[in-house]
């Protein structure tokens, strides 16, 4: 049997080599979910011959996206898959895809620079976020306008 399957019951086993489509995975605290996820991303890659860039291993803890990388590193090596939590994640994609020069504020969400020149145009800070509420609300607000 192969190696990366040693340490899984059957249960896991048989959803690590699930191979019709999509999974659910239901299981209780300390049942091995993560162990079963991480194996299956190892599975996919080094079985399946599955890119690594076709993976995305997401979470809700940075503490959680590390350690699902790592678990999956120490069963097929070094890899570029991409472990991430849902707001990194979310960050990412705009860094890399958003056209406006953009900079990030205390929170590490980008903000166009022009909201950035508009705050410094404020004295007092508290009014300078308030507006900028409303200007993302109104942003917000016309995406459902037909352009």
């Amino acid at each position: 049997m192969n190696e990366i399957l040693e340490n899984l019951n059957k249960c896991q086993k048989e959803a690590v080599t699930y191979k019709d489509g999509p999974l659910l995975i239901l299981a209780g605290a300390g049942s091995g979910k993560t162990r079963v996820l991480t194996t299956r991303i190892a599975y996919l890659i080094k079985e399946c011959n599955v890119s690594p860039y076709n993976i995305l291993a997401i979470t809700f803890t940075n503490k959680a996206a590390k350690e699902m990388k790592e678990r999956i590193e120490k069963l097929i090596g070094k890899t570029n898959l991409i472990a991430s939590t849902f707001h990194s994640f979310g960050v990412r994609i705009l860094r890399e895809n958003y056209e406006i020069p953009m900079m990030f504020i205390n929170s590490g969400l980008p903000i166009p620079v022009d909201t950035q020149i508009y705050m410094d145009s404020v004295r007092d800070r508290n009014e300078a976020e308030m507006r900028i509420e409303k200007l993302w609300y109104d942003i917000d607000n016309q995406s459902n306008m037909d352009w």
